[in-house]
């Protein structure tokens, strides 16, 4: 049975979220910095694979997060303009997917 007081419990605050997820990502740097017997190439991929793991909810420090695109605001109009496509406001870019498994897949 736990012993702490569970009326003390709350909410981390965005500062405290965002301290956790640096300090993952700051030991995940780390951890692959050192790996003996990877090419520099792999303990990059290493990293990469890590940090995708973070946003997909699987690194087990930390809850799955959202990667949203937040473009300029002039930047559709922009692109509409020039003919090319654009990025809309607030897409999901992990939506109903897991770019962990996503990245050495394409």
């Amino acid at each position: 049975m736990s012993t702490n007081d569970k009326s003390a419990s709350r909410a981390y605050t965005p500062d405290e979220v965002r301290d956790m997820f640096l300090n993952q990502v700051r030991a995940y740097a780390a951890y692959w910095a050192e790996v003996p017997g990877k090419t520099e190439q792999e303990r990059c991929d290493g990293l990469a694979f890590s940090l995708m793991n973070i946003f997909d909810g699987t690194s087990a420090e930390l809850p799955a997060f959202d990667i949203v695109a937040r473009p300029h605001p002039d930047d559709k109009s922009y692109q509409i303009e020039e003919g090319d496509n654009y990025i809309e406001d607030g897409t999901v870019l992990n939506d109903n997917s897991m770019l962990h498994e996503l990245y050495y897949t394409e």
